[in-house]
């Protein structure tokens, strides 16, 4: 037997009634496989891209390793420490625990001081005016007590004029 037109070898034992049946199909198919040839060796490119990637992403991710190791004594020293901060914070949290009783019975206290208190701000506000007048009335004095001449009683008497030597006194006004 030869070959039939489209290339078909019928001597050969290996095609099958059900090949036979086939064979169409597959013709059919040759175009669509034709087509996917570029998308492969897109996608094989891809590939070979990305294995270039990954071998320079090797030397990384073998000094990451590295520092991995180098970090693990670092953070095993750290554990006791955080162990350590969290007894405290677990300390301080039944301190405030124990605290929040006293501090609930503070605010009526503090609740109860409030009037008292716009009270004296009120009688601060109305002293002011008359701590001012004594601040003027101290000025106009010219009090000074680190002066060693004067006496104590001096200091609250207005200032007084020295009184002119009687020779120099003539010896001016003539």
């Amino acid at each position: 037997m030869g070959r039939r037109p489209d290339g078909f070898d019928l001597a050969r034992p290996s095609h099958s009634a059900c090949e036979l049946h086939l064979r169409p199909h597959a013709s059919g198919l040759r175009p669509q496989v034709s087509g996917l040839r570029p998308q492969v060796s897109g996608l094989r490119s891809q590939a070979s891209g990305l294995r270039s990637q990954v071998s320079g992403l090797r030397p990384q991710a073998s000094g990451l390793r590295s520092q991995a190791s180098g970090l693990r004594p670092q953070v095993s020293g750290l554990r006791p420490q955080v162990s350590g901060l969290r007894s405290q914070a677990s300390g301080l949290r039944s301190q405030v625990s124990g605290l929040r009783p006293q501090a609930s019975g503070l605010r009526p206290q503090v609740s109860g001081l409030r009037p008292q208190a716009s009270g004296l701000r009120s009688q601060v506000s109305g002293l002011r005016p008359q701590a001012s007048g004594l601040r003027f009335q101290a000025s106009a004095f010219s009090l000074q007590p680190s002066d060693p001449r004067r006496p104590l009683d001096s200091l609250f008497q207005p200032p007084q004029r020295p009184r002119p030597h009687p020779f120099r006194a003539r010896l001016t006004c003539s």
